[in-house]
């Protein structure tokens, strides 16, 4: 039976999740903002073999939980994928297969090119600006503004960004962020400053200065991506299967 979170089953949940590269810091630091506010996310317990969380028309899910309970609770709800590390549920198809990556060597830190600034707290509003640019935040870009804000705020995210005539060009955040381990995603660059090594010395500064805070790092991204985050220290040790119905 999948059940909604509760004080009284936060342990069985956060045990389900503990120790897991990416799925963890997601889990835990979401939860400990968002768990009372089910208008943003929604936390579940499946059996108590599964945890769940569901964001607007997305969900991830670690663990497992009874396939068509599954996917009718992800029916009636209006979820349109769910991020797996495994389980497809009953009736729905696997779209793509996601690589997880860890920090395994703190990366040699490029010098940025001439003109370029690292900005290690940068506006709110000016990020959104640059992902909004690219399209990566879809519908969900109101939410991910105020929950980003609010992660922000209580320390359980970090945001950088490279500017260039004191305007952002490029960001990377890690905006799942708990003591033992921060969440990489959101690396974007606008097309145009493209091909200047931008993007490679963000992340490695980032990942760099959460490393040195004694937290492991991880990122999820498409296949594409592996050979890039491998030259900065990173080792895919996990997938995790993109399903739609």
């Amino acid at each position: 039976m999948i059940r909604v979170l509760t004080p009284e089953n936060q342990p069985i949940f956060r045990r389900l999740v503990e120790n897991r590269p990416c799925i963890a810091p997601v889990m835990e630091a979401n939860s400990e903002v968002f768990a009372g506010h089910p208008a943003l996310m929604r936390f579940y317990i499946c059996d108590e073999s599964g945890a769940l969380l569901l964001r607007g028309g997305g969900g991830l899910l670690c663990g497992e939980a009874d396939d068509e309970e599954l996917a009718g609770m992800l029916g009636f709800g209006g979820v349109e994928f769910l991020k797996t590390d495994g389980m497809v549920p009953f009736g729905w198809r696997v779209e793509e297969t996601l690589r997880i990556m860890v920090l395994r060597r703190l990366p040699a830190s490029p010098p940025l090119p001439g003109g370029a600034a690292l900005c290690k707290e940068p506006s709110m509003r000016q990020v959104m600006d640059l992902l909004r640019h690219d399209g990566l935040l879809g519908t969900a870009a109101d939410n991910f503004y105020s929950e980003a804000c609010t992660k922000r705020a209580r320390g359980l995210a970090r945001v950088w960004t490279v500017n260039i005539d004191g305007m952002p060009v490029a960001t990377a955040g890690a905006y799942a962020v708990t003591p033992r381990e921060a969440y990489l995603s959101a690396v974007l660059t606008l097309p145009e400053y493209r091909g200047r090594g931008l993007a490679g010395a963000l992340v490695a500064h980032a990942a760099a200065e959460l490393a040195q805070s004694g937290r492991a790092v991880s990122l999820l991204c498409r296949e594409a991506l592996v050979p890039f985050y491998a030259r900065l220290g990173f080792e895919t040790v996990a997938e995790l299967l993109q399903t739609r119905p």
